[in-house]
Protein backbone atom coordinates (compact mmCIF):
# COMPACT_ATOMS: atom_id res chain seq x y z
CA UNK A 1 0.00 0.00 0.00
CA UNK A 2 1.41 3.33 -1.05
CA UNK A 3 0.49 6.94 -0.35
CA UNK A 4 -1.86 6.04 2.49
CA UNK A 5 -0.90 9.14 4.51
CA UNK A 6 -1.89 11.75 1.87
CA UNK A 7 -5.09 9.83 1.13
CA UNK A 8 -5.98 9.82 4.82
CA UNK A 9 -5.38 13.57 5.00
CA UNK A 10 -7.62 14.05 1.96
CA UNK A 11 -10.33 11.92 3.58
CA UNK A 12 -10.23 14.11 6.70
CA UNK A 13 -9.73 17.50 5.06
CA UNK A 14 -13.32 18.59 4.31
CA UNK A 15 -14.63 17.55 7.71
CA UNK A 16 -11.74 19.18 9.55
CA UNK A 17 -12.33 22.38 7.57
CA UNK A 18 -15.91 22.39 8.84
CA UNK A 19 -14.48 22.26 12.39
CA UNK A 20 -12.35 25.33 11.70
CA UNK A 21 -9.08 23.48 11.01
CA UNK A 22 -6.73 24.04 8.07
CA UNK A 23 -4.33 21.50 6.60
CA UNK A 24 -0.67 22.40 6.94
CA UNK A 25 0.90 20.15 4.34
CA UNK A 26 4.50 20.94 5.25
CA UNK A 27 3.89 19.92 8.87
CA UNK A 28 1.50 17.05 8.14
CA UNK A 29 -1.16 18.27 10.54
CA UNK A 30 -4.46 20.05 10.82
CA UNK A 31 -4.44 23.24 12.85
CA UNK A 32 -7.01 25.70 14.19
CA UNK A 33 -6.01 29.08 15.58
CA UNK A 34 -7.47 30.05 18.96
CA UNK A 35 -7.35 33.14 21.14
CA UNK A 36 -4.62 31.46 23.21
CA UNK A 37 -2.64 29.91 20.37
CA UNK A 38 -3.74 26.88 18.36
CA UNK A 39 -5.12 23.36 18.45
CA UNK A 40 -3.67 20.63 16.25
CA UNK A 41 -4.59 17.17 15.04
CA UNK A 42 -1.65 15.12 13.78
CA UNK A 43 -2.22 11.72 12.11
CA UNK A 44 0.98 9.71 11.79
CA UNK A 45 1.08 6.75 9.41
CA UNK A 46 3.69 3.99 9.48
CA UNK A 47 3.90 0.74 7.49
CA UNK A 48 4.62 -2.47 9.41
CA UNK A 49 4.59 -5.87 7.69
CA UNK A 50 2.11 -4.74 5.07
CA UNK A 51 -0.26 -3.08 7.56
CA UNK A 52 -0.55 0.67 7.96
CA UNK A 53 -0.62 1.78 11.59
CA UNK A 54 -2.20 5.16 12.27
CA UNK A 55 -1.46 7.05 15.47
CA UNK A 56 -3.33 10.28 16.15
CA UNK A 57 -1.89 13.06 18.31
CA UNK A 58 -3.58 16.22 19.56
CA UNK A 59 -1.82 19.42 20.55
CA UNK A 60 -2.70 22.65 22.33
CA UNK A 61 -0.56 25.78 22.26
CA UNK A 62 -0.62 28.77 24.60
CA UNK A 63 1.39 31.45 22.83
CA UNK A 64 2.42 33.36 25.94
CA UNK A 65 3.53 30.23 27.80
CA UNK A 66 5.58 29.12 24.80
CA UNK A 67 7.11 32.54 24.23
CA UNK A 68 8.43 32.48 27.78
CA UNK A 69 9.42 28.84 28.11
CA UNK A 70 11.00 28.06 24.74
CA UNK A 71 13.64 30.79 25.00
CA UNK A 72 15.18 28.82 27.88
CA UNK A 73 14.64 25.32 26.46
CA UNK A 74 17.33 25.38 23.75
CA UNK A 75 14.73 25.15 20.99
CA UNK A 76 15.89 26.78 17.73
CA UNK A 77 14.27 30.13 17.05
CA UNK A 78 12.91 28.87 13.72
CA UNK A 79 10.83 26.20 15.49
CA UNK A 80 9.46 28.16 18.43
CA UNK A 81 6.34 29.49 16.72
CA UNK A 82 5.09 25.92 16.14
CA UNK A 83 5.68 24.31 19.53
CA UNK A 84 2.71 22.89 21.41
CA UNK A 85 2.32 23.43 25.14
CA UNK A 86 0.59 20.07 25.45
CA UNK A 87 0.63 17.18 22.99
CA UNK A 88 -0.69 13.71 23.58
CA UNK A 89 -1.87 10.69 21.65
CA UNK A 90 -5.43 9.54 21.29
CA UNK A 91 -4.44 6.37 23.11
CA UNK A 92 -3.29 8.30 26.16
CA UNK A 93 -6.46 10.39 26.14
CA UNK A 94 -8.45 7.15 26.22
CA UNK A 95 -6.01 5.58 28.72
CA UNK A 96 -5.07 3.01 26.06
CA UNK A 97 -1.47 4.12 25.40
CA UNK A 98 -0.77 1.63 22.62
CA UNK A 99 -3.93 2.32 20.64
CA UNK A 100 -3.37 2.49 16.89
CA UNK A 101 -5.76 2.31 13.98
CA UNK A 102 -4.96 -0.28 11.31
CA UNK A 103 -5.49 0.08 7.58
CA UNK A 104 -5.18 -3.20 5.69
CA UNK A 105 -6.54 -1.91 2.39
CA UNK A 106 -7.13 1.48 0.81
CA UNK A 107 -10.86 0.85 0.95
CA UNK A 108 -10.64 1.21 4.76
CA UNK A 109 -9.29 4.78 4.70
CA UNK A 110 -12.73 6.39 4.77
CA UNK A 111 -13.83 4.17 7.66
CA UNK A 112 -10.75 5.07 9.70
CA UNK A 113 -11.29 8.73 8.88
CA UNK A 114 -14.85 8.48 10.21
CA UNK A 115 -13.61 6.85 13.41
CA UNK A 116 -11.06 9.63 13.92
CA UNK A 117 -13.77 12.25 13.40
CA UNK A 118 -16.06 10.56 15.93
CA UNK A 119 -13.44 10.27 18.67
CA UNK A 120 -12.29 13.82 17.97
CA UNK A 121 -15.75 15.16 18.81
CA UNK A 122 -16.22 12.88 21.81
CA UNK A 123 -12.80 13.11 23.45
CA UNK A 124 -10.25 15.38 21.80
CA UNK A 125 -12.32 18.52 21.26
CA UNK A 126 -13.59 18.73 24.87
CA UNK A 127 -10.02 18.14 26.07
CA UNK A 128 -8.66 20.92 23.85
CA UNK A 129 -11.37 23.31 24.99
CA UNK A 130 -10.59 22.55 28.63
CA UNK A 131 -6.86 23.05 28.02
CA UNK A 132 -7.45 26.61 26.89
CA UNK A 133 -7.87 27.37 30.60
CA UNK A 134 -4.60 28.15 32.39
CA UNK A 135 -6.10 26.80 35.60
CA UNK A 136 -6.72 23.43 33.95
CA UNK A 137 -3.28 23.55 32.35
CA UNK A 138 -1.80 24.13 35.81
CA UNK A 139 -3.71 21.13 37.10
CA UNK A 140 -2.46 18.83 34.33
CA UNK A 141 1.17 19.92 34.50
CA UNK A 142 1.75 20.71 38.16
CA UNK A 143 -0.52 18.57 40.35
CA UNK A 144 2.20 15.92 40.73
CA UNK A 145 5.54 17.27 39.46
CA UNK A 146 7.42 14.13 40.53
CA UNK A 147 5.49 11.90 38.13
CA UNK A 148 5.44 11.95 34.32
CA UNK A 149 2.61 13.91 32.70
CA UNK A 150 0.85 11.94 29.99
CA UNK A 151 -0.16 15.12 28.18
CA UNK A 152 3.34 16.11 27.09
CA UNK A 153 5.90 13.98 25.26
CA UNK A 154 9.10 15.59 26.55
CA UNK A 155 9.10 15.51 30.34
CA UNK A 156 12.08 17.87 30.56
CA UNK A 157 10.16 20.51 28.63
CA UNK A 158 7.23 19.90 30.97
CA UNK A 159 9.34 21.33 33.81
CA UNK A 160 9.79 24.64 31.99
CA UNK A 161 6.18 24.93 30.89
CA UNK A 162 4.77 23.94 34.25
CA UNK A 163 6.89 26.53 35.99
CA UNK A 164 5.79 29.31 33.64
CA UNK A 165 2.14 28.37 34.14
CA UNK A 166 2.60 28.48 37.92
CA UNK A 167 4.18 31.94 37.61
CA UNK A 168 1.39 33.15 35.33
CA UNK A 169 -1.22 32.11 37.90
CA UNK A 170 0.81 33.47 40.82
CA UNK A 171 0.67 30.01 42.36
CA UNK A 172 1.74 29.81 46.02
CA UNK A 173 3.51 26.58 45.00
CA UNK A 174 5.94 28.39 42.69
CA UNK A 175 9.02 27.74 44.85
CA UNK A 176 8.02 24.19 45.68
CA UNK A 177 7.56 23.46 41.98
CA UNK A 178 10.89 25.10 41.13
CA UNK A 179 12.65 22.74 43.56
CA UNK A 180 10.72 19.70 42.33
CA UNK A 181 11.44 20.45 38.68
CA UNK A 182 15.11 21.17 39.37
CA UNK A 183 15.40 17.71 40.92
CA UNK A 184 13.36 16.18 38.10
CA UNK A 185 15.69 17.60 35.45
CA UNK A 186 18.66 16.06 37.26
CA UNK A 187 16.95 12.67 37.48
CA UNK A 188 16.12 12.78 33.80
CA UNK A 189 19.71 13.47 32.85
CA UNK A 190 19.14 16.96 31.49
CA UNK A 191 22.28 18.60 30.16
CA UNK A 192 24.06 21.27 32.14
CA UNK A 193 22.92 24.03 29.73
CA UNK A 194 19.32 22.83 30.12
CA UNK A 195 19.55 22.89 33.92
CA UNK A 196 21.16 26.32 33.87
CA UNK A 197 18.45 27.52 31.52
CA UNK A 198 15.76 26.39 33.95
CA UNK A 199 17.50 28.06 36.89
CA UNK A 200 17.92 31.29 34.93
CA UNK A 201 14.28 31.22 33.88
CA UNK A 202 13.14 30.84 37.49
CA UNK A 203 15.36 33.72 38.57
CA UNK A 204 13.86 35.99 35.92
CA UNK A 205 10.29 34.93 36.70
CA UNK A 206 10.77 35.74 40.38
CA UNK A 207 11.42 39.39 39.54
CA UNK A 208 9.02 39.77 36.60
CA UNK A 209 5.31 40.55 36.63
CA UNK A 210 2.97 39.28 33.94
CA UNK A 211 1.90 41.99 31.49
Amino acid sequence: MENIAPKLFIALADWMYQQGFSLLNHQQQFRRNTDQGFWSLIPSVSLYEGVCKVEVNFGVRHHHIEQWATQFMQIPMSLRADTATLQTSLGKLLEQPYLRYEINHESEIKLIGNQIEEVFLQKALPWMQACDSLTYLHQLLNTDPDKPCRYIHNQQYRCFRGQVVAWRLRSPDFEKLALAYTQSLKRQGATEPQRRGFERMCQILRTTSWN
